[in-house]
């Protein structure tokens, strides 16, 4: 399904799944366009633990029990001009569940 964050860019995993996302994983994927070979920091707040991976190479890992905030973490990755695959796994063990994700280049 395709899901959005909100209005602070915050994905709400907790919301989309309810009770029956305690003790649980969530995947969230998207393709990233580049246009150009380039170097980017990815600013990520997860609630709880969290790994993200780019182009299947995994570039961030937490497994704190922690609230999310924007801009928690960073990741620097390299993306290569055209689309690249963004892969984000989120670990909960009971609500909030979510993700903050920011790219900047």
């Amino acid at each position: 399904r395709t899901i959005r964050p909100d209005t602070n860019g915050y994905v709400d995993l907790a919301a989309f799944h309810g009770d029956a996302g305690n003790n649980s994983v969530s995947y969230l994927y998207r393709a990233i366009e580049s246009p150009e070979d380039q170097e980017a920091t990815i600013l990520v707040g997860n609630d709880d633990g969290a790994k993200l991976f780019v182009n299947g190479e995994e570039v961030f890992k937490s497994t704190a029990t922690q609230a999310a905030a924007p801009g928690q973490s960073t990741a620097k990755v390299k993306l290569k001009k055209g689309p690249n695959a963004v892969l984000a796994k989120i670990a909960n063990g009971n609500n909030p569940h979510g993700l903050y994700f920011t790219i900047l280049s």
